[in-house]
């Protein structure tokens, strides 16, 4: 399988709501046409002061081959990278494949929290997934036990990313409502992991996904 996660954002001048609109009513039908992804959702992040990103989509192909080939050239170019979205957007402003890891199979709620996960330099990619999937994980699972039925909670971490890429992974987190988000993060303790991870604040975003398919 391969996940292709894609951090959007918009030129200067362009307005957010501008580019949600070319990109809800242009680029995602665009997207299912040309690249008929197996899996295909979209986030939009609510905007505040020093917010990286307008949205992020990830697309899923079960076969890894044939997903990579349907980003390649091709005469005439696909439709969808050249629309209405990608004139108004950054070019490939953050790009990367991933591997997904769930670790609470619940419900996509209408909530959802994303960090964008950066290593701290000079620490080991094994060291940092390592304590993310072992200690960390288990941590933001267990401060939810018991509201597992209205709780989903993925991790997909950068395949071979270079030391100083932006970010090395992201965790998407599904909630019932903001008062569950609120409270959740209330309930979290320390665990280490900003021994192996970079604290940024605006790489802490939430949004409304539209799962497409």
């Amino acid at each position: 399988m391969l996940k292709r996660v894609f951090g959007v954002r918009r030129r200067d001048g362009v307005p957010h709501d501008e580019l949600v609109e070319a990109w809800r009513d242009e680029h995602i039908p665009n997207v299912v046409r040309d690249l008929a992804p197996d899996r295909y959702a979209v986030t939009f992040f609510r905007q505040r002061e020093g917010t990286p990103f307008d949205g992020m989509a990830v697309l899923g192909f079960d076969d890894a081959e044939r997903g990579r080939a349907v980003f390649t050239r091709s005469d005439p170019p696909k439709a969808c990278f050249g629309d209405a979205l990608t004139q108004r957007a950054v070019p490939r402003a953050f790009v990367f494949d991933a591997t997904e890891r769930v670790q609470v199979d619940g419900p996509r709620g209408p909530f959802k929290s994303v960090a964008l996960v950066t290593k701290r330099p000079g620490t080991p990619m094994a060291d940092f997934v390592r304590h993310w999937l072992d200690v960390h994980a288990p941590n933001v699972a267990g401060a939810m036990s018991g509201h597992d039925d209205e709780f989903r909670y993925v991790i997909s971490i950068g395949e071979s990313l270079a030391e100083d890429a932006p970010y090395h992974g992201i965790a998407e987190v599904y909630y019932a409502s903001a008062d569950a988000w609120k409270a959740h993060g209330k309930a979290l303790r320390p665990d280490g992991f900003d021994a192996v991870a970079q604290a940024r604040p605006e790489a802490f975003l939430v949004g409304q996904e539209v799962l497409v398919r």
